[in-house]
């Protein structure tokens, strides 16, 4: 309904921001439309819906805007999978700066253990305390990130990975962990290697789940089937008699130390945290021979 003047060429603009050029005069005139094409968005300040995990590569997540201030009124959902079934997923916080809130009901990382907002909740941070490292029990985490109206920070940033699923006991058939030793302590049978992930923890060495090297300060070690993430390793003295020789046992992933067994008299169970990822985990003696169960 706009009237037009004489004379070329004219715009006529339209309510959502795009608008007709006409050329002519007279009872001859062309149109042409010009589109309105939206601003190209920095990407720090897009919600990336999904990210895919592996284990030959770590990568990063972080807050709309991080290092900046994030916005204001977000509301973002990340889910980080890996396309192995048999993988887990490790994030790890190197920065966390949220509004504080006793419940978290302003700005808020919801964390769940799966891939979807029904799937069980691991955490509901905010503040300046570090969620730290979280491990997945399956190959997905859920991320929901939100913010009211009001104070803006830094936010998060952290790193991803994917592991295989993190071994609980070592003797199960499916994880295919083979187990060596320095020496067989005996020529019969008894003693032998893959007795101490054979999944009994019987202390008795005549009853045969034991594994005993030969040699003073012998070693004993299981290969896994591939490297995993290994949050800790159960290490099982016998308990009919010489516990002592146990004490000082190095524990080494891949060639690494990570920690020693320091035994205790009557004591049978030997927690080492280990939380690396790792193949090959090795139990070295300090003292006499080398003789235990594990799981």
């Amino acid at each position: 309904d706009e009237e037009l003047s004489p004379g070329f060429p004219q715009t006529v603009p339209y309510s959502d921001g795009s608008a007709v050029k006409l050329y002519g005069g007279g009872f001859v005139w062309f149109a042409l439309r010009i589109p309105n094409y939206p601003e190209v968005e920095d990407e720090s300040t897009v919600c990336e819906p999904f990210y895919s995990a592996s284990n030959d590569a770590t990568q990063t997540i972080s807050s709309l805007n991080y290092p900046d201030n994030y916005p204001n009124s977000e509301s973002c959902i990340s889910v980080i999978t890996s396309n192995n079934s048999r993988h887990v997923v490790r994030l790890e916080f190197s920065a966390f700066d949220l509004e504080n809130h006793v419940s978290c009901s302003y700005d808020s990382l919801e964390i769940r253990d799966g891939d979807s907002a029904s799937s069980p909740l691991i955490g509901k941070y905010c503040g300046s305390t570090s969620p730290g490292t979280i491990v997945s029990s399956g190959n997905a985490l859920y991320l929901h990130f939100s913010t009211d109206s009001s104070v803006v920070n830094t936010g998060y940033n952290a790193s991803f990975t994917a592991f295989l699923v993190p071994y609980t006991n070592l003797a199960l058939s499916e994880l295919l962990a083979v187990a060596e030793q320095q020496d067989d302590y005996s020529t019969d049978g008894e003693g032998l290697a893959q007795l101490a992930i054979d999944g009994n923890t019987d202390g008795i060495y005549s009853n045969g789940h034991v594994s005993h090297t030969a040699s003073i300060n012998g070693w004993w070690k299981v290969t896994l089937a591939a490297e995993s993430y290994i949050s800790y390793l159960d290490i099982w003295n016998r308990m009919d008699c010489c516990q002592g020789r146990l004490n000082g046992a190095k524990v080494l992933v891949d060639n690494t130390e990570i920690g020693a067994v320091e035994q205790v008299q009557g004591v049978q169970q030997y927690k080492i945290v280990v939380d690396l990822a790792g193949r090959e985990i090795k139990i070295w003696a300090t003292s006499l021979w080398r003789n235990t169960s594990a799981s």
